[in-house]
């Protein structure tokens, strides 16, 4: 089975952010596959953004929006502290529970989707991804990885 990971840009920092005019840019730059059979969304803006550039490539395919590709909840600039989405409250990087818990399985969260689906997630999912995997890639900004299960591999392709 292959699936398809697609990181949000550049984005502003804050509560819940958006991309920046540089990272919508980005966006633009990716080539996306065109046989997906199902979108996976996080539920911040900046995942959103990331879909709503697909444009309507996708339009007939099933979505789905899910917290584990990237929620509201960001980093400050010193990569240090959380912004809670919801709150804007600041939380220490080692007070923030995210994907990086023993009980969350990424790659189990991956293969519950149908072959050739695309998550449009940030680098919380490719990092937990990553530690599965024999040859974790660096992760980028506004790149398209492809996701191969039986392998446990992760490439970038755009």
């Amino acid at each position: 089975m292959k699936m398809y990971l697609v990181t949000h840009g550049d984005r502003a920092y804050g509560k819940d952010p958006h991309h920046t005019a540089e990272g919508l840019d980005q966006l633009m730059r990716i080539v996306l596959p065109d046989d997906i059979a199902c979108v996976v969304v996080g539920t911040g803006f900046r995942f959103e953004e990331v879909y709503q550039f697909t444009g309507a490539k996708y339009l007939n395919v099933p979505i789905w929006s899910s917290p584990f590709c990237g929620s509201s909840d960001s980093l400050d600039r010193t990569g240090m502290i959380v912004v809670l989405g919801s709150t804007g409250r600041l939380v220490e990087t080692h007070e923030y529970m995210g994907l990086d818990v023993p009980c969350f399985d990424a790659w189990a969260f991956i293969a519950s989707h149908s072959d050739r689906t695309l998550f449009c997630a940030g680098a919380e999912l490719m990092l937990a991804l990553s530690k599965g995997c024999a040859n974790p890639p660096k992760i980028e900004k506004a790149s398209l990885y492809e996701i191969d299960l039986e392998a446990k591999t992760i490439r970038k392709i755009s």
